[in-house]
This record gives structure tokens, sequence and C-alpha cells, in this order.
């Protein structure tokens, strides 16, 4: 045997590539990247106050149009200015009606004048007959009775919420 050659691994050389010239980013470069996070951002807002706004329920918590009242005894033959609740309580014997206080033209409390023959609104002049009715303008139509209920143990209740004729009367 002839003695061998060595033999000579020969590994491929490694092809070194160029440097890549790392660049700082551009203005133009930079107010794009800022512009696109601030929209990302808001659309994410957005979404974030709209889910959150579905869960509070749309309700009203005001007062209940439907006034409870004492015992019919408590209040006078006349007319009584229930200051709380805008409302007018007119009885008559053993009659009541609720007559609302409030203007039809552009909601001021209107105050009872002329020794209870006539309501009179401070604000822009309107005036009520004793019945409700327009006398003098700018009101637009005439104050709305209420109606008027009793409850089992005896006390009254007056529901703003229900708009009766004068005809309609609550007898004790």
């Amino acid at each position: 045997m002839k003695p061998s050659k060595r033999q000579e691994i020969v590994t491929p050389s490694r092809v070194e590539e160029p440097p890549v010239a790392v660049s700082e980013p551009g203005r133009r470069e930079f107010l794009t990247w800022a512009a696109g996070w601030l929209f990302s951002v808001g659309a994410l807002l957005s979404c974030g106050i709209g889910a959150v706004r579905f869960l509070i329920p749309n309700v009203h918590y005001g007062p209940s149009p439907r006034i409870l009242l004492d015992l019919p005894s408590h209040y006078p033959v006349g007319i009584t200015y229930l200051e709380k609740h805008r409302v007018y309580l007119v009885r008559t014997g053993d009659d009541f009606r609720a007559l609302s206080g409030v203007c039809t033209h552009l909601g001021c409390t209107v105050s009872l004048a002329g020794s209870g023959r006539e309501y009179r609104c401070p604000c822009h002049g309107s005036r009520f007959d004793s019945k409700g009715q327009v006398l003098k303008g700018p009101a637009p139509r005439p104050l709305p009775w209420l109606a008027v209920e009793q409850t089992v143990d005896g006390r009254l209740i007056v529901d703003r919420s229900r708009e009766v004729t004068e005809a309609v009367k609550l007898r004790v």
C-alpha cells in the first residue's frame, strides 16, 4: 500500500455579506408610525367606551308621578297649594280635584291670585280662570286637571301622569 496522501478537508469559505447600513428613521417614517399608533389606540378606546356605555341602562330615576298625601281631613275646604309638587288641591265639600300648577307655556309655576278666582304665570303673563282655562296667552292650552285617588287606608293620591276632565272628582 502506498502511503496515502494526506487529504485535506476543504471547507467552503463563508461568503461574507457586506454590512447593512442601519439608518435612523426619517421624520416621515416616524410621523407615519406615530399616526398609526394614535389611530389604533383611538379606535380601541372608542370601542371600549362604547362597550362600557352599553352596560349602563337608559333609565331616568326621577320622582314618581304619583303623590301620596295625607288623609282628606287634613285639607280645608277651598284651594290648598302643594308647593313641593306644584299642584293645587281643590276641595269642595267632600269632593277633591287636583289642578296642575305648571304653566303650559314654558313650565313656570303659576300662582293663585284674585282671591282664588285666577291663576297667573309670573314668567310671561299667562292667566287662567279657576277652572284652568286660558284667559290670556301665551299659554297654548289650559292647565290640566289631574287624577285624584284614595288608598286603602284613606290617604289621597294625586297622579300627575293621568290627566282628567274638570268634571272628574273624588268623593270621600
